[in-house]
């Protein structure tokens, strides 16, 4: 009788998940992302994309990146903020 009843509590359980897994869209499973921000090649079209406005330049930052990515898997990056204040930099 124990047996029966653990039995009965797997298949309720994994009918619930499949019940779950049906009324889950995929779409919400996936992270959502903004596809088209993130395969433009042009700055203001991805800004445009993300939704950024009122965009300020600043000498405060450095953003060293290079022109290209040579392996799309690995593009390395370094950020400065050195003057920024009430900052801490770590070399």
């Amino acid at each position: 009788m124990l047996r029966w009843m653990k039995r009965r509590n797997f298949l309720n359980l994994m009918l619930g998940s499949v019940l779950a897994s049906l009324v889950q869209p995929w779409s919400a499973l996936a992270a959502a992302w903004n596809k088209a921000a993130f395969e433009t090649t042009q700055l203001k079209e991805a800004q445009q994309n993300l939704a950024i406005e009122n965009v300020v330049a600043s000498q405060k930052i450095e953003i060293i990146a290079p022109e290209k990515a040579e392996n799309g898997a690995i593009v390395q990056i370094a950020v400065s903020y050195t003057h920024l204040v009430n900052s801490e930099h770590n070399d």
